[in-house]
């Protein structure tokens, strides 16, 4: 999707809930933000560029992390 866009990989975030999702977003060279699910929470999210407790209720110090990952 991002060669179809016109994007770099590297200038990429993928929000992932799963070991599985970001694996495949690392392969591509993706930056990526994990909220582990309810059923992934002892996955092995090593290499993750940020971790989250959970998607649903972002606030403003969560937006400034994400966005550093671009610095």
């Amino acid at each position: 999707v991002a060669e179809q866009c016109g994007v770099e990989p590297k200038d990429c975030v993928v929000f992932e809930d799963t070991d599985h999702g970001l694996k495949a977003a690392l392969n591509a060279g993706m930056k990526c933000v994990v909220a582990p699910s309810e059923y992934a929470l002892e996955h092995d999210f090593t290499g993750a560029s940020l971790c989250l407790k959970d998607f649903e209720t972002p606030d403003f110090l969560t937006l400034k992390k994400v966005s550093a990952l671009f610095d």
